[in-house]
C-alpha cells in the first residue's frame, strides 16, 4: 500500500511541475503628453518545453475619468499571417457605482477584445519557459484627471461583479488540442 501511496505522490508532482500555466503584465510600452500605450506581456510558467500559443480572450476594465481606449491602436505583436484581431466590445464611461471594489467604478471603462489562431496547422508563436513575450500593444487618450490611470486585467477574485469573463489564454498540446492556458498571476497599471 505504501508502495502506490508513493508511486501516487511522484506522479502526482511531476504532474504538478510539467503544468503548463502563464503571468500575465500590462507595461508601459511608451508615453507622451496626451497618450500613453501598454504591451501585453505574459510568460510560460512550468511545463518542460516551449509551447505553442492559441486563441485569446482579452478583458480589461480602465478608468474613464483619466484615459480613453484608442480602438483603432491595437498593435498586434504576433504573426499577422497565423493570428486574426477582432475587438468585440468597447464601452466607457459606465455608471457601476456600489457594484464591486474597482475604485474608478463609477466612471468604468471596458475592453472586451480576441487574438484567433487561423489553425492549429499553423506555425503560431512560441511561449518559452520564462521568457516573456509582447502579444499586443493598446494605446490611450490621456484625459481628465491624469493621476488615476489604471487598466486592470479581468480575474475572478478582482472584478467578478461587473461580469463573470475574464482573460482566458489557451495552447496547443503535442497532439494538436487546444487546452486551458492557466493564468497563475497578473500584473495590472496603477493597482
Amino acid at each position: 500500500m505504501r508502495l502506490l501511496i508513493y508511486a501516487f505522490l511522484i506522479f502526482s508532482s511531476s504532474y504538478i511541475v510539467a503544468q503548463v500555466t502563464t503571468d500575465m503584465r500590462l507595461e508601459v510600452a511608451s508615453q507622451k503628453e496626451k497618450t500613453v500605450c501598454y504591451n501585453i506581456d505574459v510568460r510560460q510558467f512550468g511545463g518542460n518545453d516551449a509551447v505553442m500559443l492559441a486563441g485569446q480572450n482579452y478583458r480589461f476594465f480602465y478608468s474613464s475619468e483619466s484615459l480613453d481606449f484608442d480602438e483603432s491602436s491595437w498593435d498586434l505583436k504576433l504573426k499577422d499571417t497565423e493570428y486574426t484581431f477582432k475587438l468585440v466590445q468597447h464601452q466607457n464611461k459606465v455608471d457601476a457605482t456600489g457594484v464591486g471594489t474597482l475604485a474608478f467604478e463609477n466612471d468604468l471603462g471596458f475592453i472586451n477584445a480576441s487574438i484567433i489562431l487561423n489553425g492549429t496547422n499553423s506555425h503560431g508563436s512560441f511561449l518559452k519557459k520564462n521568457a516573456w513575450i509582447t502579444l499586443a500593444k493598446m494605446c490611450f487618450d490621456k484625459v481628465g484627471i491624469q493621476a488615476d490611470q489604471q487598466v486592470v486585467i479581468a480575474r475572478s477574485n478582482l472584478t467578478s461583479a461587473y461580469g463573470r469573463a475574464y482573460v482566458e489564454l489557451s495552447y496547443v498540446d503535442a497532439d494538436g488540442l487546444i487546452q486551458s492556458l492557466p493564468i497563475r498571476s497578473t500584473q495590472d497599471i496603477g493597482l
